[in-house]
């Protein structure tokens, strides 16, 4: 497996600017001479351009499809609301989390919206929850739940 590194970035750069200049030098020379000798220079600096911009797109289409079709993506979520907290489990990966460090708990249009912090939070869209169950009762619980966790860690 590759790492990608910033500076591999700075040096694609660096060969694209040199594959425009090497192709720009070549069509100059090629219309200053009148042999026609320059023509290779270009139409090779071109085609050099052309394949590393091939390679990008092709490097970037696999990164999406990557994305699209990774494990953490597709697949079934199972979540678990009780009394110790929040465990959310897919594809061999298990996240838990104790209520005490949630901050509050709100409802919205798509779900439920459990806040960490300042700055994170857990969605849990109306879709996870089954047709018999009241979304409305579940916040309570789980804001219940919260304040319990608040209290005890006083």
């Amino acid at each position: 497996m590759s790492h990608y590194y910033p500076w591999t970035r700075l040096l694609g750069f660096a060969a694209f600017g040199l594959f425009i200049l090497a192709y720009g030098g070549a069509v100059y020379l090629n219309r200053a001479s009148d042999s026609g000798d320059y023509n290779y220079l270009a139409h090779g600096g071109f085609l050099a351009l052309f394949a590393y911009l091939v390679h990008l797109m092709s490097r970037g289409r696999k990164i999406v499809s990557a994305l699209q079709n990774g494990t953490l993506r597709n697949g079934t979520t199972t979540l678990t609301l009780n009394d110790a907290g929040y465990h959310s489990e897919k594809s061999g990966y298990s996240v838990y989390i104790g209520w005490e460090h949630f901050d509050d708990a709100i409802e919205t249009r798509e779900g439920m919206i459990l806040l960490i912090g300042l700055s994170r939070f857990m969605m849990i869209p109306n879709s996870a929850f089954s047709k018999d169950t009241i979304p409305s009762e579940i916040l309570e619980q789980v804001k219940a739940w919260i304040a319990s966790a608040k209290s005890a860690n006083v």
